[in-house]
Order: structure tokens, then C-alpha cells, then sequence
């Protein structure tokens, strides 16, 4: 999976907005979408091309499949980026919260 990953990152840098990237490639072996959100309160050096470091990642791990969702999860995503939610999610901790502002855009 971390190989589909790496494989996706060379052909093209996903870090799409200053603070955020969303990792995603397909994986043969799986069968739907498998989501993550990280933090990373002090940013990892993500090569981004402002040069900024990345707080936020979302990661989308996908079936082979999956294209026609894959390109509706990513519309989802770029969606709560222009809200302004994933921001407020770099404030808050606690997974409740996360849930909340995420369940509150009606994207998810």
C-alpha cells in the first residue's frame, strides 16, 4: 500500500492547498476507499511547492475499481478545503470534534 503511495507521489505532488496534502493511489489487493486523517502540529517537510510545511494529510488508499469514486471522494475533499473545515480541524484535537466538523459540511 505505503508502495502505491510513494508510486503516486512521484508522478505528481499532491499537496493541493498551503498546509495540506492528500496522499492517494490504487492498491490492487483492495476492494472500496480506505481513508486517513494525520496531523502534524509542528508540519513535515512534504516538498510542497510553496515550500510551507504540511499539517495536514489525507490520505485515500483505493481499489482498482474505483475511479469514478475516487474522483467524487477528492471533489469531497477539495470541497472541505475551500469550507474552511479542514482548517478548523488543525485546531482541534479530539476525534469527536473532527466527526463533528466533517459530518457538519454534509460532504461526508
Amino acid at each position: 500500500m505505503l508502495s502505491a503511495l510513494h508510486e503516486r507521489e512521484a508522478k505528481m505532488d499532491t499537496s493541493v492547498a498551503p498546509g495540506i496534502a492528500i496522499p492517494h493511489g490504487y492498491f490492487h489487493d483492495l476492494k472500496g476507499i480506505i481513508g486517513a486523517l494525520g496531523f502534524s502540529p509542528n508540519g513535515i517537510d512534504y516538498g510542497a511547492p510553496d515550500e510551507e510545511p504540511v499539517h495536514l494529510v489525507v490520505m485515500l488508499l483505493l481499489g482498482e475499481g474505483e475511479h469514478e469514486r475516487h474522483l467524487k471522494v477528492l471533489s469531497q475533499v477539495l470541497t472541505l478545503i475551500q469550507s474552511g473545515a479542514l482548517s478548523q480541524i488543525r485546531n482541534f484535537p479530539s476525534p469527536q470534534t473532527v466527526y463533528d466538523i466533517l459530518c457538519s459540511t454534509g460532504s461526508f
